[in-house]
């Protein structure tokens, strides 16, 4: 084989190769997987002086679950909260069994006394795709402002 035909042919076979995905990182494989940030994207709100209301915002294609959902009050520390995550699905993990699980978005209402102006939630909770990735628990701080 002549240097001008390898060349020719490596020019044709290159491109392909590259397109099939050989040269990613993962073997060939792309990754498929949101971060945790972008699966479950929760956020906390301040409706008066008493009540918040928080929300996850879950991905297609993923769900949270019902048992690992955890809210604390980590500040004003002499304040008190009550909450209660609402029904989930019922769904027969490999892992945990029978548990509940949400898809799309979870609202939780939360309410508070002895709260100050400002208050810090600890959040935290832990999902997985369908497509058979489960992330690890996951936790979020959040400190707002409460709306007299």
């Amino acid at each position: 084989m002549t240097p001008r035909f390898l060349s020719a042919l490596l020019a044709l076979i290159v491109p392909l190769v590259a397109s099939a995905g050989f040269f990613d990182q993962r073997g060939g494989q792309q990754n498929e997987f949101l971060s945790a940030e972008d699966a479950f994207q929760v956020e906390a709100l301040a409706m008066d002086a008493t009540t918040i209301q928080a929300r996850w915002s879950i991905a297609p294609g993923h769900y949270l679950y019902r048992h690992r959902l955890d809210i604390e009050l980590l500040n004003p520390a002499d304040a008190t909260m009550q909450w209660l995550a609402p029904a989930g699905q019922a769904y027969e993990d490999e892992h945990f069994g029978q548990v509940e699980i949400y898809h799309d978005t979870l609202d939780v209402p939360i309410v508070v006394s002895g709260a100050g102006p400002e208050i810090t939630l600890k959040f935290r909770y832990q999902g997985c795709a369908e497509a058979g990735l489960c992330y690890p628990p996951q936790t979020r701080t959040v400190t707002l402002e409460l709306n007299p």
